[in-house]
């Protein structure tokens, strides 16, 4: 309210730093949390390419996502970086051998490896 005029305006709140921060923290904790999830969930899948592939395409989406959010996981990143390599140079020599559908989520797959690729770099 402003004494002057008697008018009631916003209301700004001061969120404490420490509140911020906490907040912030409980964020990155959900986000590694959501990628081990989506991690024991592949190891399901062990059996099915095509599947296992799809599981591949929700881990790094999620992760291409939001990756950028999360500048403070350097170690953590530096290391999806470098198993998206690996993963997208084994798609490229396993595609000439893949099933159709398999075949079709690893064209879902690439793109987004590359882009994790060119964000964590």
């Amino acid at each position: 309210m402003q004494l002057r005029t008697g008018k009631t305006t916003g209301i700004t709140a001061r969120v404490p730093k420490e509140k911020v921060l906490s907040t912030f923290e409980e964020q990155q904790q959900l986000y590694l949390n959501e990628i081990q999830t989506m991690m024991d969930e592949l190891e399901e899948w062990s059996d099915c390419p095509s599947a296992r592939m799809g599981g591949f395409v929700e881990i790094y989406g999620y992760i291409d996502e939001n990756c950028e959010k999360f500048d403070g996981l350097s170690s953590f990143h530096k290391s999806i970086g470098k198993s998206a390599r690996t993963i997208l140079s084994d798609v490229s020599h396993l595609a000439s051998t893949a099933d159709r559908e398999t075949l079709r989520q690893m064209k879902k797959l690439a793109p987004i490896l590359i882009s994790v690729i060119a964000k964590l770099a």
